[in-house]
């Protein structure tokens, strides 16, 4: 019976905790309903006459098992919610009251009439003393609280309001049930059991309290009177209520339209977002994505699901988010294995605080070619600035040379043979300076000028035999030999013509630091880290000063000190094509340099490749198309409808490299029929033609390039396959 007993304290307790810590979604009533409910339990259980024996005490369960979770509701709606709540929930256990004393009058009445079971009837007296006793106790407790809180913690002026307030139910049904002797004496026999049956429901309000306290939703102190204000307030409650009841038509018009407005915009910003040529995120305070538009979606080369985290579409995103002096920055972003990172620079505008904190508009932009381009002009205007300075240094120095050279003569005529052998070679020495000297200025002054780098796809492999086919003779008549090791078909995006020089100026150097019987090694390749192409000689070398100072403009190893920008040059070239040029040496073992480049996304063209049939109907699709395919060197005929490939076919029938389709609707049947035996990538959601498809010799990433450009604007979405039916 102590368990069933202590099970029911807890179920009641946990539904009046529960039902009230959810009111700020489903409102009071559902506490009010619980309260409701329990007044009725109480009234119930008193026809049974349930009691246990605990701890030596004789405890009526059928009152102390819901009455003290009652009294817990009536304390945390006090606290928290404030005077009128606590009416409305004293009125709830008043009216429940009354209910079940009309309840149980009309079943003893029933039982007169109907066989049903009847528990014992209490006289109508000892209904109305319950239900002033409830009352009494409710108000109490809520006048102890407040004067309580005032001295302690709000957790122990809860526990201590709720064990007086069943102190104080005890008193007053005492009282009014026995009379004052007898009454006094049933408080001193219950006053033991009635505090061990508020033990458990105290120290569940305490702990309640003490988390409401800390989540600052406790109410301040107030008068314990104003609970007894109901008429003045409820007046004038009543009088705001009419007013607001006379406004009601006016208010609800104008929020109407306030919502109208507020879709309208809502439709009009989702509409000018997705349809925007900027790419637009939105992140929530969690740092993932909540909507993004078709631009993001194409800048970012990937689906964009939501609640993705932004730091996998966006890595270092957080940073800015995290210092709140930027708003924007510059993050590098990997794409495909072996490709560069491309640069996006991102814009994160606050949208304010939301319910679920604060939001971010992302506006992202592919800067990659924009800072590439500043880069290299950069660099072009540092090259110009060398040889600026160089002809103007040399304009002033001319006229020195001449005046050195001209005296340089009238001492040698004056001289003659009769000369000693130490002013022969300090006149030798004066010449050698004088000619070292116009060397270098004609070299600062007349160097092959530095331009932006047209990039194209240029083999790694080829670069290095064509600089070596320029210096393999001077090689061999020196002695030395040229090796060439590594695979074709590693492409780079370069300038051939600057590649080509800057080999040249590389291959010059260990050349010249060679002597007879040299070797020169020159590997090309692909790692983790781009493509590579190493010079490794074993000539002299340089020693550690010469090493770090062999970019600068104007500084030579040579026997002679002529030069002294080839390696500056071609420094700033390797940089302006997105890579890097290295060196590493040391003296009498020789020198490495080495020069890494990005591999290019695309192959190239093989060399008996047939042109390309480009049947496209969408004009600029066309034109990217062609412009792709004819950077590479390869040859494309263009159609744009069904009667030119008619035509074509009737005048130069041809075996195709490729055939690009997208012409909307699809080829009559004898088209396609003529159109068979040709290879053809078929950009749609039908393959119309699957014979000679094996001919196509081009890379993958070359068809997969060109069926991107192919796709006409107009649509959204086109279907790629290639050498599959």
């Amino acid at each position: 019976m102590v368990e069933l007993f202590l099970i029911m304290q807890i179920v009641c307790l946990a539904a009046v905790t529960g039902l009230h810590a959810g009111r700020a979604r489903f409102t009071l009533a559902p506490a009010f309903g619980g309260c409701s409910i329990l007044t009725f339990i109480t009234w119930q259980l008193l026809q049974t006459a349930w009691w246990v024996d605990f701890a030596g005490a004789h405890i009526n369960a059928a009152i102390y098992g819901p009455m003290p979770a009652i009294l817990a509701g009536l304390t945390l709606v006090y606290a928290m919610d404030g005077n009128r709540a606590a009416r409305a929930y004293l009125l709830t256990m008043a009216v429940t009251a009354a209910v079940c004393l009309l309840f149980n009058e009309f079943l003893f009445q029933l039982a007169h009439l109907l066989p049903i079971t009847s528990l014992f009837r209490f006289p109508l007296s000892m209904h109305f003393i319950l239900a002033a006793s409830l009352l009494g106790a409710g108000l109490v407790e809520v006048m102890v609280y407040e004067l309580a809180r005032r001295r302690l913690p709000v957790p122990i002026a809860m526990a201590a309001a709720l064990v007086v307030g069943a102190i104080a139910f005890l008193i007053v049904q005492s009282l009014l049930s026995y009379g004052p002797a007898m009454g006094l004496r049933n408080i001193d026999n219950q006053l033991r059991a009635v505090g061990l049956a508020s033990i458990l429901p105290a120290l569940a309000v305490a702990a309640y309290g003490a988390l409401a306290q800390r989540a600052g939703l406790v109410l301040p102190a107030r008068r314990p009177s104003e609970l007894f204000s109901v008429w003045q307030r409820t007046e004038l409650e009543l009088a705001e209520v009419r007013e607001s009841f006379l406004k009601a038509r006016e208010t609800i018009a104008e929020l109407r339209a306030l919502n109208r407005a507020v879709e309208t915009e809502r439709r009009l910003r989702a509409h000018q977002v997705e349809h925007s040529p900027l790419a637009i995120l939105e992140i929530d305070h969690r740092g993932r994505v909540g909507k993004c538009n078709d631009a993001a979606r194409t800048l970012l080369r990937r689906g964009v699901p939501e609640g993705m985290p932004v730091e996998h579409l966006l890595p270092g995103f957080a940073s800015l988010l995290a210092d709140p002096t930027r708003v924007s920055t510059v993050l590098s972003v990997p794409t495909e294995p072996g490709a560069p990172a491309r640069r996006i620079q991102v814009t994160a505008m606050p949208l304010g605080k939301r319910d679920y904190g604060p939001a971010y508009s992302v506006i992202a932009e592919d800067v990659t070619e924009r800072e590439q381009l500043a880069f290299a002009r950069g660099i072009a205007e540092r090259v110009r600035g060398i040889h600026m300075t160089g002809r103007v240094i040399g304009h002033d120095l001319a006229n020195l040379m001449l005046a050195i050279d001209g005296n340089l003569a009238r001492l040698r005529d004056r001289i003659g043979s009769s000369a000693t052998d130490e002013v022969a070679q300090s006149l030798r020495a004066i010449a050698d300076a004088a000619q070292r000297s116009r060397d270098l200025m004609r070299e600062l002054g007349t160097q092959q000028p530095f331009a932006l780098p047209e990039l194209s796809a240029c083999d790694l492999h080829a670069l290095a035999e064509q600089a070596v086919s320029f210096l393999g003779p001077r090689a061999a008549d020196a002695g030395i030999a040229l090796e060439i090791d590594g695979p074709t078909g590693v492409m780079v995006a370069a300038d051939r013509t600057q590649m080509v020089r800057v080999l040249l100026n590389l291959l010059g150097n260990a050349i010249r630091a060679c002597g007879r019987g040299g070797k020169i090694e020159i590997e090309t390749g692909a790692d983790a880290e781009g493509a590579f192409l190493r010079i490794r000689d074993n000539g002299i070398g340089m020693s550690p000063d010469q090493l770090e100072r062999a970019f600068d403009p104007g500084f030579s190893t040579k026997a002679d000190g002529r030069g002294g920008l080839g390696l500056a040059i071609s420094y700033l070239i390797v940089d302006a094509h997105g890579g890097r040029l290295t060196l590493a040496s040391a003296p009498g073992i020789g020198t490495l340099a080495t020069v890494r480049l990005p591999v290019s996304a695309l192959r190239i063209l093989p060399a008996d490749a047939r042109p390309v049939l480009l049947i496209i109907d969408d004009d600029q699709a066309r034109e990217r198309c062609a412009a792709l395919y004819r950077d590479l060197g390869g040859e494309v005929v263009e159609v744009a409808s069904a009667e030119e490939l008619a035509d074509l076919l009737d005048d130069a029938p041809a075996d195709w490299e490729l055939v690009v389709r997208t012409l909307r609707p699809h080829l009559q049947k004898m088209l396609r029929q003529r159109l068979a035996g040709s290879a053809e990538l078929v950009i749609g959601k039908t393959r119309w033609v699957q014979r000679g498809i094996e001919k196509c010799r081009l890379s993958q990433e070359l068809t997969r390039e060109l069926a991107v450009q192919a796709r006409p604007l107009a649509t959204k979405e086109y279907d790629f396959t290639q050498g599959q039916s």
